[in-house]
């Protein structure tokens, strides 16, 4: 009794793979609960919402994969159980095939990683004074504006500032067409920022930094 709970809530939850989200009324009415989901968008964690009520509360997580809680109890639960195990790991899976590509890249470039959070690195390239460096940040989830927004924030927290240090999204999905990618240069307002699937990782870091590229020079 007496202790305030919200730090440590606020502490815990980047540290976590998931978070399930009760959507009901009440909770959409509770400021504490919307600071959580904020929380937990901004450090990359995985969402799943359980809608009560057709509550649709939270329009921030209204595109994330939900179930409506129905009548029946038993098999509300049997299909919680199946898609939160899905969900985490398919999770899983995609940090364990980024991790992977990283580790190729590796072998390609002389490259170096610093980890600044949960599925965010820093990545420096090149040897010398002066590496280039690029903020990398990832989320197994299609990419929309918002998390676009949220890695050009990054970009300014990382130290990042000249236009040859970029910052990349890795999502999971394909990679974009040329009507989506025109979008995502008009809301970058000439930030170095990328949007990149996965298979898209390599072939763009030794297109667009060949000079790091010190394992392939003879």
């Amino acid at each position: 009794p007496g202790e305030e709970v919200q730090p440590r809530l606020h502490q815990a939850i980047p540290e976590r793979d998931f978070l399930l989200l009760v959507d009901s009324p009440d909770a959409a009415s509770s400021g504490w609960v919307r600071e959580e989901v904020s929380v937990a968008l901004a450090n990359r964690v995985a969402i799943m919402t359980v809608r009560v009520a057709g509550s649709e509360g939270f329009p921030q997580v209204r595109d994330l994969p939900a179930l409506t809680w129905g009548p029946d109890e038993a098999r509300n639960l049997f299909d919680l159980e199946r898609a939160v195990r899905s969900r985490l790991a398919l999770r899983r899976s995609f940090d364990r095939r980024v991790q992977q590509t990283l580790a190729h890249l590796a072998q390609l470039l002389d490259l170096r990683t610093i980890e600044l959070g949960p599925r965010r690195l820093l990545l420096s390239l090149g040897a010398g004074a002066a590496p280039r460096r690029c903020l990398l940040e990832y989320e197994d989830a299609a990419y929309d504006l918002a998390r676009l927004h949220r890695l050009a924030r990054g970009r300014g927290d990382a130290g990042l500032s000249a236009p040859a240090e970029p910052a990349v999204l890795v999502h999971r999905g394909r990679g974009l067409s040329a009507e989506e990618q025109a979008a995502v240069d008009w809301a970058c307002h000439g930030e170095p920022l990328q949007v990149l699937a996965l298979d898209q990782v390599v072939p763009f870091f030794l297109s667009n930094l060949p000079s790091a590229a010190a394992a392939e020079s003879p």
